[in-house]
């Protein structure tokens, strides 16, 4: 019998759920620990969401241990809540790079290229492609692979 899980509406877990393109990212949250985190209303997050072309096949891999998940959903979670007003302020105080940590205390550098708001994660540049889906409990940004032209 095949169970589905109640989420509390206009949570960040939940404006991941109705997305298609961000299937990927929410079937891993579901499957970590980070689940019952983000379906709290207390606590604001600002999610970093990989589209499912940026996870590719990651998440259909049955051999990710539930610690390799957890560290994977963290990875693109940083603690309150980050509009892309306030990054671009952020941006300009800080001559071009705003340095936050994510909740594995890795650093997530933002920038501007022309007009577009980029995030730089490990050594690889993602486009923030939608940004601002605001939730009771945070704010979703869709990030995918950055195209420079």
């Amino acid at each position: 019998m095949e169970t589905s899980l109640i989420l509390e509406p206009n949570t960040v877990l939940d404006r991941i759920q109705r997305k298609s393109n961000l299937s990927s990212f929410a079937m891993l949250v579901l499957a970590s620990y980070w689940k019952d985190s983000l379906l709290l209303t207390k606590k604001n997050w600002t999610l970093l969401v990989p589209t499912n072309a940026v996870l590719g096949s990651l998440v259909l891999n049955d051999s990710l241990s539930m610690q390799e998940k957890d560290s994977l959903v963290a990875s693109y979670i940083v603690d309150g809540k980050l509009s892309t007003i306030a990054i671009t302020k952020a941006i300009g105080y800080r001559q071009g790079v705003y340095a936050v940590p994510n909740m594995l205390g890795e650093i997530l550098q933002f920038s501007k290229i022309d007009m577009d708001l980029v995030l730089q994660a490990k050594g690889t540049a993602y486009a923030i492609t939608s940004s601002d889906i605001v939730a009771q409990n945070g704010i979703v940004h869709v990030i995918d692979t950055l195209q420079i032209q």
